[in-house]
């Protein structure tokens, strides 16, 4: 299992709760053939070589185990380390072999994962790598972001979940690529760049030199609410080596604004994520030249 990704998330094991139920299942089913074969041999006098108490017996222990390891994964509680979670699941594995292919239809239960990412959304404490990344992708694919990479996608996504880039930011980013867009640059001159850059230190206390400051904004385009929310949040901004983009700098990654720039925050705010700002004045900072 892929662990390079999101290990710096809010993860508690490398096993997958959706698997071990898989396995759980599969030991239902492996107990009633068993089941089967007592009741044929104790009715009908059938001859099995295998000693069916014993078989019945090991399942029954090994369906218990997993599922206590079910209900520690969904609380955060696990006091079992993921070694001696792997030797279960191993010994499991050899009674009912290794499915190549995901079980579609149980008989027991019908799971309903439709809410899956909006429980995600809400930042939980422990969730598996193969969800957080899963969930990774689509959040990522909901808000529009160009960003590719899958531990880029993973640390966004949590960072964005987490709120350690603000709903505010991203809207504000996403203002300012429609202003672009219509080729609208921001309106201030050096003299008001010098009040909004003292304004920028006196709230945030960074140590941005003021010729950075200016590049942000004559050269990409920043305006004031952008750069002040970026430091206030305790993030810093930079520019790309060969000075083509501005990058995000958090505790966690590094990222191009151009990659991190919303199309759409509808997903967010629907779970419940407040935007601050108003785009009439967002909107106000910049000119058509």
């Amino acid at each position: 299992m892929n662990q390079t990704c999101c290990e710096n998330k809010p993860t508690c094991s490398i096993h997958d709760y959706k698997k071990l139920d898989d396995l759980v299942y599969r030991l239902k089913e492996h107990l009633s053939d068993l089941a089967a074969k007592k009741v044929g041999n104790s009715l009908y006098g059938y001859h099995c070589a295998e000693d069916l108490d014993h078989c019945i017996m090991e399942a029954a222990i090994l369906k218990k185990s997993l599922e206590r390891i079910k209900l520690s994964i969904l609380r955060g509680d696990s006091c079992l380390d993921d070694e001696t979670i792997q030797k279960i699941v191993e010994k499991v594995i050899k009674i009912v072999g290794k499915d190549c292919c995901p079980i579609d239809y149980r008989q027991d239960i019908s799971i309903d994962t439709t809410g899956i990412n909006a429980y995600l959304l809400k930042g939980p404490r422990c969730v598996t790598y193969d969800s957080y990344n899963k969930f990774a992708s689509f959040i990522c694919g909901k808000l529009g972001l160009s960003i590719t990479a899958e531990r880029d996608q993973c640390d966004i996504s949590f960072e964005v979940t987490r709120r350690i880039i603000s709903c505010n930011l991203l809207y504000a980013l996403k203002v300012r690529k429609e202003m672009c867009a219509l080729n609208y640059k921001v309106k201030a001159d050096k003299n008001q760049c010098k009040i909004d850059y003292k304004l920028l230190l006196e709230k945030t206390g960074c140590d941005l030199e003021f010729k950075t400051y200016l590049s942000f904004v004559n050269k990409h385009n920043l305006s004031y609410p952008i750069i002040e929310e970026v430091y206030k949040s305790g993030l810093t901004l930079a520019e790309t080596e060969d000075n083509s983009d501005v990058v995000l700098c958090t505790p966690l990654n590094n990222y191009r604004l151009t990659e991190i720039t919303p199309t759409n925050l509808e997903e967010l705010l629907n779970a419940g994520f407040v935007v601050e700002l108003n785009k009439h004045d967002l909107k106000n900072d910049y000119t058509r030249y």
